[in-house]
């Protein structure tokens, strides 16, 4: 979005130098977003003091812990294979046309 600023070259070139930018626009916007980001940090500060958590952190820990534990011994245990139950009640001949069937494509009667 272009914008006409009136400021003072003798900022610009010290917010250049500052900065590191190669241009004026990069070195607005580098200082821009570092505005932001310290007001963001003083309305946390601010914060301090004004909630209160009744959090029991040990309890939380050995939730934790025992969650790990557990996703530790899923990763461990083989994957259960899933049978095909369909294919087992087909009759014989059935079961020889659909392999076929999937192999070689539909079958002429």
């Amino acid at each position: 979005m272009r914008t006409t600023l009136d400021l003072s070259e003798k900022l610009i070139r010290e917010l250049m130098n500052v900065t590191g930018a190669q241009t004026k626009t990069d070195a607005i916007h580098q200082a821009a977003a570092e505005l932001i980001r310290r007001k963001k940090l003083d309305q946390l500060k601010s914060l301090s003091g004004a909630i209160h958590l009744d959090l029991d952190w040990k309890s939380l820990e050995e939730a934790e812990i025992r969650h790990q534990v557990s996703l530790k011994r899923r990763r461990s245990q083989p994957r259960r294979r899933r049978v095909c139950r369909i294919a087992s009640r087909l009759p014989d001949s059935d079961r020889t046309n659909n392999a076929l069937r999937s192999l070689t494509g539909p079958t002429v009667p």
